[in-house]
């Protein structure tokens, strides 16, 4: 069990790597062999408000279907490169499930053209898996989720969701008084009976992940990240990516703000973390 901690290329909010509704201008799709039916399905998520639905009928042929989306068309990768090195890690991450048939159904990740990994779907109920890659700062960023199912068995339906990527992910080792601060957001009332009700209307997690014997570059790294504010994707449990949270750091000043006994190029600190909701829609 780790924890890790990057920074999530594209816009909060907008929604453009979720599947709310498909078609959609920010995905492309390339069906091979069939048939194949893809639309959005809003009552079978993963935790968004829509997963990507692709159907298929009993087939004698393999077929395939490709989704791919480009971060770089819209610049969001250029504006999270961080400056001071020339490679980079990059890792995406995705839910997928496959029910129906008598064949397996695989997921295979493409970055930039290149296969990165493949895995065999489970059944029936959502996992989440994970692709990562080393880009250059020129790299343009790509990724291409593609659905293969073999000839043969029955009618199958696969669903996506739910997928986020980050650059320059961390592994985090906190120190054992790590905290977890969840807050309800609530309030008190006396009435005339003498009654006292009291009204929930919100929910919030929240995190004290403190840090010792961070590398120099890390800490800065860190601390970039807080001084612009980044959504980052905070994974509390790498054995199953399942824990996952879109988060941003809460702290009043610089995280990660002294030197670790006894070196000067190791830091430590203490990184506030709050969740913005427990859904993974980006």
């Amino acid at each position: 069990m780790g924890f890790e901690l990057g920074a999530l290329l594209g816009n909060l909010g907008d929604g453009s790597q979720s599947f709310d509704s498909f078609p959609t201008d920010t995905w492309s799709v390339n069906i091979v062999g069939g048939p194949i039916t893809v639309t959005s399905d809003n009552t079978n998520t993963y935790s968004s408000n829509g997963s990507l639905k692709s159907t298929t009928t009993a087939l004698a042929t393999f077929a395939s279907a490709e989704f791919s989306h480009a971060y770089a068309s819209c610049d969001d990768l250029y504006q999270r490169w961080w400056f001071e090195v020339g490679t980079h890690d990059i890792a995406t991450y995705v839910s997928g499930k496959v029910s129906g048939g008598s064949q397996n159904a695989y997921l295979r990740a493409g970055l930039n053209g290149t296969a990165v990994g493949c895995y065999g779907l489970a059944t029936d109920v959502y996992s989440r898996y994970r692709y990562s890659a080393t880009l250059n700062s020129a790299d343009n960023y790509e990724i291409i989720l593609e659905v293969n199912r073999p000839f043969g068995g029955g009618a199958q339906t696969i669903h996506l969701d739910d997928v986020t990527t980050v650059i320059d992910p961390i592994q985090l080792f906190p120190e054992w008084d790590l905290k977890l601060k969840d807050e309800l957001f609530m309030t008190d009332h006396q009435t005339v009976g003498g009654a006292s009700p009291s009204y929930v209307w919100g929910f919030n997690k929240k995190w004290d992940v403190p840090l010792t014997h961070i590398e120099e570059n890390q800490a800065r790294l860190l601390n970039q990240w807080w001084q612009d504010m980044r959504p980052l994707l905070f994974t509390a449990d790498t054995s199953d990516y399942t824990q996952q949270f879109i988060v941003t750091m809460t702290n009043k000043q610089t995280p990660m703000n002294n030197f670790s006994k006894v070196y000067h190029d190791e830091w430590r600190g203490t990184l506030e973390l709050a969740a913005y909701d427990t859904s993974l829609i980006f």
